[in-house]
C-alpha cells in the first residue's frame, strides 16, 4: 500500500510538471503561480481537517483516510504546476 501511494505521488508529480510546461507560455507565470498557491492552501486546509477528524475519531474512518490521501496528491499536483518549476 505504501509503494502504491509512492507510485501515485510520482505519477501526479510528473504529469503536473508536464502540464505546467505546456501551460507556461500560454498562460504566463503569474496565473500559474497564483493558482498554484491557492490550490496548495486549499489542499493543506483539507489535509488538516482530515487528519484532525482521523485523530479525534475512535473508529477507522476510511473516507477520511482516502480524502487525506487525495489532499496530499492535490498538494503535490498544485506545487508541481506552479511553485516547484516556475520559481526556479
Amino acid at each position: 500500500l505504501k509503494l502504491l501511494a509512492t507510485i501515485c505521488v510520482g505519477f501526479v508529480k510528473t504529469s503536473s510538471i508536464l502540464i505546467a510546461t505546456f501551460l507556461l507560455d500560454r498562460l504566463g507565470r503569474r496565473p500559474l503561480l497564483l493558482s498554484s498557491v491557492a490550490g496548495m492552501i486549499g489542499s493543506l486546509v483539507s489535509l488538516a481537517v482530515c487528519l484532525t477528524i482521523i485523530d479525534q475519531s475512535s473508529t477507522k474512518l476510511m473516507w477520511a483516510i482516502v480524502l487525506a490521501l487525495l489532499s496530499t496528491l492535490s498538494y503535490v499536483a498544485f506545487f508541481s504546476i506552479g511553485m516547484g518549476p516556475i520559481t526556479w
